[in-house]
This record gives structure tokens, sequence and C-alpha cells, in this order.
């Protein structure tokens, strides 16, 4: 009997990305309190929450990330655009929407096809691509950030891989490990 692997795929981020990123938390921390903002090392774009897998299925998780690969050409994409789930009046999360989330979106649907024949079931919930600045502890009223504030674009970067991560839960937080990676063509 194997064990199980808490898991997602994503898009990892290129260290001028995090570092644009972080300057935009750092501008939002002075007007913004309460937020457990996420921490460099956790900053990727999600493309599918996994949950519990188990450790025997990593070889066919992987089959599916390369095939997926194999059939999608790299892209440049831009964060820009600042906005709250659910709302800015009952904040949770505080996130980056992106210029071309079309582009995500195909990704995730091609990577989400692959999965349902593994046996791995659809999202309930409709995919909307973001990246996570941070969450709120509580929901909480934000305050209005400027309009241009809110639509400023963030970092560009170009989409050339997927990753599968393990998540470990520990008292500091989520911490993420690379268990393997799949090339998009170019």
């Amino acid at each position: 009997m194997t064990g199980t692997i808490r898991s997602f795929i994503a898009v990892p981020l290129p260290d001028p990305a995090i570092a644009a990123i972080r300057l935009q938390q750092s501008r939002l921390k002075q007007s913004i309190s309460g937020i457990r903002w996420t921490r460099p090392d956790n900053l990727h774009l999600t493309l599918r929450f996994l949950g519990d897998q188990p450790e025997d299925s990593l070889e066919k998780l992987t089959e599916t990330m390369l095939s997926v690969g194999d059939s999608s050409y790299c892209f440049q994409l831009a964060f820009s655009g600042i906005d709250a789930f659910p709302s800015w009046h009952r904040g949770r999360v505080l996130w980056l929407g992106l210029t071309q989330p079309e582009l995500v979106s195909q990704l995730h649907q091609k990577l989400s096809d692959g999965l349902l024949q593994l046996g791995i079931p659809e999202e309930p919930r409709p995919f909307r691509p973001h990246l996570t600045l941070g969450r709120c502890r509580q929901p909480m009223a934000l305050p209005q950030l400027p309009a241009e504030a809110r639509s400023q674009p963030v970092a560009e970067f170009r989409v050339d891989r997927l990753v599968l991560y393990q998540s470990h839960l520990t008292r500091q937080g989520a911490r993420h490990t690379e268990l393997c990676s799949a090339r998009l063509r170019t």
C-alpha cells in the first residue's frame, strides 16, 4: 500500500517576475493591513489543485503533463489588475489578474481533460486564473485602491513549463517541493 501526496500543478515564475510581485506586495502593505502575504517561494500560477493523490499515480500525472506540454506552445503573459475574492467589501483573498487569461484557461482545460482520463474529476468551481498576493485572516472590507494602482501592469514573463508540486502543510504555512516538470513547445 502506498501513501498519498498532497499536490498541485502550476506554472512557475521566473525570479524577475517574483521580484516585481514582491515590490507590489510591499506597496500594498502600506495601505492594507490584516493580510498574510504569500511568500516568494510560494508564488506560482496554479492550474490545478489535485489534493491527496496516491504516490503510485505520479508517473501517470507526469505523462499527462508531458502530453499537455507537447501539445501546447510557450506564450508571454503579464500580471495586471489587483482584485479580491469574493469582493472588496468582504475580501478574503487579494490577487493579481492576467492580461490574457484565456491562454491560461486553455492550458488548464487541456490539463483537466488529461486528468479526467486518469479518474481525477473536474473542479466544482469555474477556473479563474489569478495569482494570490495574500489572504485575509478573516473576511474584511479592503480599502479601495486608486484605479491606476488596481490596473497597473506588474510583471511580464514567458510561460514555458508546467510543474507538479508537492505541498507540505506546516505551522509556518505550506512548503512546496517540485516533483517533476514538463516543457511547453517553442
